[in-house]
């Protein structure tokens, strides 16, 4: 179980992962080593080859599959995601709106 810090600090970093212009995987490494996640090593080979890409670049729907496999890593450690899931959301919305 996190402490009140390691939470915050997990749900800071992620809110940025998603907050920026393209996605990061060096993030997601700090995140997945702050939480000690073991991602599936598929998905994460996956990611890895996103890094750096702007996610206005991104289809919708592989937008949408990033942040399910992102939260997916996080969540088999036992975060608490409900505090990240109307922001996320409103976050990758406000993407698909700039791209059109």
């Amino acid at each position: 179980m996190l402490d009140t810090f390691h939470q915050q600090a997990a749900t800071v970093a992620i809110k940025k992962l998603f907050e920026g212009t393209y996605f990061s995987i060096c993030e997601l490494d700090s995140i997945i080593k702050l939480l000690g996640c073991l991602p599936d090593k598929k998905d994460y080979e996956a990611l890895k080859c996103l890094h750096c890409v702007n996610w206005s670049d991104m289809p919708p729907d592989l937008r949408d599959e990033v942040l399910k496999r992102v939260l997916k890593i996080v969540k088999a450690v036992g975060f608490n995601t409900e505090i990240l899931d109307c922001f996320v959301v409103k976050s990758l919305r406000t993407i698909q709106l700039q791209t059109h």
